[in-house]
């Protein structure tokens, strides 16, 4: 699958999670295959609410009659600081023949993945760190083989949810001799002979993302640097966090064109320049209408990461993708 598709079923696994008024706070379930079609993103149910599009300020219609708790203030930055790109640490010296020839690079917590993604669905994906990563589609066929002198593992299913005729799963992983683990993941029709040739060649080099940070921040809270990092996701999380969890964790926005925005009974909402925004306060989630059906989906773990009221607001008023 497609890194953004991993990205979205985990941040749409997390978002399911039971909050106190569960019904307030209702996820969009695609009914797709996991390994090929994209995922839909937790959206907020309907705001009970409707605010009047250009008023001056933001304008709050609470249906919460239990006081709210106290929440300690977040220190913030005022803006967001000039992170570097995510550089993924090899370089690959032999490429299967029909992959585009630009690759994408990513941050997963520490690892870097670095994926081929052609427009007839296959993925080639390489990812190096001290984490190991998911196999992701079950494999019919397990063997053992050698890459760079080291044994590998190699996984192989003749077939996957979502696959055209004559395309397969194919995975190899291995761990470096400095401790960092390696796997080259490919669903398409390449064969596992391929995906080997392709581990093989890795070599020493590197290859910087071009993308720039796919959002931009009004401000970041205090203590929290980029623990995912993808062409549409982003999460910020405490150091110690980023450092240990490839999977998306903290401060986290997605961005969506497929999941139905209809805001009728979120605890609060508001207009900001004409665009809808839905909240949640205790399921620590936000979206924000972009433009058709593209939303801003944000959430939070609120046991790591406290906003302000008045911080979400802003936000919600200062978010932007940085390629919209």
């Amino acid at each position: 699958m497609t890194l953004e598709e991993e990205l979205r079923t985990t941040l749409r696994d997390r978002a399911a999670v039971p909050a106190p008024q569960p019904e307030l706070w209702a996820t969009v379930a695609a009914a797709v295959h996991r390994d090929r079609r994209r995922r839909r993103v937790v959206a907020v149910g309907a705001v009970v609410a409707v605010i009047a599009a250009g008023a001056a300020a933001p304008v709050l219609r609470h249906q919460r009659t239990d006081p709210r708790p106290a929440v300690p203030a977040t220190t913030t930055t005022s803006a967001a600081p000039g992170w570097p790109t995510p550089v993924f640490p090899l370089r690959p010296t032999w490429m299967p023949p029909g992959l585009d020839t630009y690759p994408f690079v990513a941050q997963m917590g520490p690892n870097r993945r670095l994926e081929y993604r052609n427009a007839d669905g296959s993925v080639l994906a390489t990812e190096v760190g001290p984490l190991q990563a998911d196999w992701e589609t079950e494999a019919e066929r397990v063997y053992t083989a050698r890459v760079h002198g080291r044994d590998a593992e190699v996984h192989v299913a003749q077939t996957y949810d979502g696959a055209d005729a004559g395309e397969r799963f194919a995975g190899v992983r291995w761990r470096l001799a400095d401790g960092r683990w390696v796997s080259v993941l490919s669903w398409g029709e390449r064969s596992d002979a391929d995906v080997l040739r392709f581990a093989r060649g890795l070599a020493g080099g590197h290859i910087a993302a071009r993308e720039p940070v796919p959002y931009t921040l009004p401000f970041v809270p205090a203590g929290l640097v980029p623990q995912t990092w993808s062409d549409t996701v982003l999460c910020l999380a405490p150091p110690r966090i980023a450092a240990a969890e490839r999977r998306p964790d903290g401060l986290c926005f997605d961005l969506t064109d497929d999941a139905g925005f209809d805001p009728a009974s979120a605890t609060e909402s508001w207009t900001v320049d004409g665009r809808r925004v839905a909240y949640e306060p205790d399921a620590a989630g936000l979206v924000v209408e972009w433009g058709g059906d593209s939303q801003i989906t944000v959430n939070w773990d609120p046991r790591q990461i406290r906003l302000r009221h008045d911080e979400v607001v802003r936000l919600a008023a200062g978010i932007r993708p940085a390629r919209r």
